[in-house]
């Protein structure tokens, strides 16, 4: 006599087998993303229907109450601006799986949060600081009071904070790898701001040009730090800086596409044929990169992905208060264009 196999209840595994797409499609589409398109929303609560799967499941666990994100004007006021909105297009499609109240306040780096948003944190909030990282007492009051709390695209040094960033050392490598095998040794660096991050990117590529350039000599002439001051004179001192400094450097690695962009355009006006006398690389990979001329080697970030991943975290920190601080990077690949080649 054959045994008969229990039935299982159908889930989201099925609904995405049906219709051909990935689980974490259907996971967003029930949960409402505006990530997702209605017509796709539409066929797989229709799928769902179909297949037996109970549509109330798809909120079968603890919410939270409110989730704010605490971010600065200077995060959207220049060409990183479209790396954010990414970020928070991540951020607000998983906030909705979870239910509560979403919101968006301006704070300052590393200082206090603004009393109007303090006051309505709760262990059931969770809060995000997006591009900013709170100072050491702003961040232990946070544990102190059992709110769940992240630091979104930044490191928390203190290590008090969950934090999640792109794999900035680790890419930062990569692209001294893709400088090293197109044959180039010696390097010129522009340098942002003093964050943690990007010291790591500065750190993955010196690191990487020491470990693996020193049977040809290669190296990092010398590195521009003034990228991140607005004065009137900036661009004349980078044209001094290059020329003074250049010596026989064939490629340039900036911190981020908006500087390797700026400095494209800044050394075209001096007469400098990229790449064909200097390449050029990026960081992020922004819409920016794409249409530059030339078109801008870099490193891809998936920033919706990290948005999503910050709230998946913040969740499991609301359900385990009292783990320890985890520090999540998330992973990206080269993207070769016109602005790096061979020597």
């Amino acid at each position: 006599m054959q045994k008969t196999r229990k039935k299982t209840r159908p889930g989201q595994t099925d609904i995405a087998k049906t219709l051909g797409v990935s689980v974490s499609t259907v996971s967003r589409a029930l949960a409402g993303s505006p990530l997702i398109k209605d017509s796709v929303k539409q066929q797989v609560r229709d799928a769902a229907v179909k297949i037996g799967y109970r549509l109330k499941e798809a909120q079968d666990f603890e919410g939270f109450e409110r989730i704010v994100v605490l971010t600065s004007l200077d995060a959207f006021r220049d060409t990183c601006s479209s790396m954010y909105n990414r970020l928070l297009d991540g951020i607000r499609a998983e906030a909705s799986r979870y239910g509560g109240e979403f919101s968006i306040a301006i704070a300052k780096s590393r200082t206090p949060i603004p009393d109007a948003v303090d006051k309505n944190l709760g262990p059931k909030s969770g809060c995000i600081f997006l591009g900013i990282t709170p100072d050491a007492a702003t961040a232990q009051n946070l544990v102190d009071r059992g709110i769940p709390s992240i630091v979104c695209n930044g490191l928390d040094e203190e290590l008090i904070l969950d934090s999640i960033s792109p794999a900035n050392y680790q890419g930062a490598a990569i692209m001294a790898r893709h400088l090293l095998e197109l044959g180039h040794k010696k390097f010129l660096y522009v340098a942002g701001t003093d964050r943690a991050t990007l010291r790591l990117r500065y750190l993955g590529f010196e690191k990487y040009i020491e470990r693996h350039g020193d049977f040809s000599g290669a190296g990092i002439l010398s590195i521009f730090e003034e990228w991140a001051d607005q004065s009137e004179d900036k661009d004349e001192r980078f044209e001094q800086w290059f020329k003074a400094e250049r010596g026989d450097a064939t490629a340039l690695c900036c911190f981020n596409d908006g500087a390797a962009v700026w400095a494209i355009e800044r050394l075209q006006s001096m007469g400098v044929s990229v790449p064909d006398e200097i390449s050029i690389v990026g960081f992020d990979d922004l819409p920016i990169a794409e249409i530059s001329d030339p078109g801008l080697t870099t490193f891809h970030i998936d920033w919706i992905q990290i948005g999503l991943q910050t709230v998946q975290i913040l969740h499991k920190r609301m359900m385990s208060p009292h783990s320890a601080p985890e520090i999540m990077q998330i992973s990206g690949k080269l993207v070769t264009r016109n602005s790096s080649t061979r020597v």
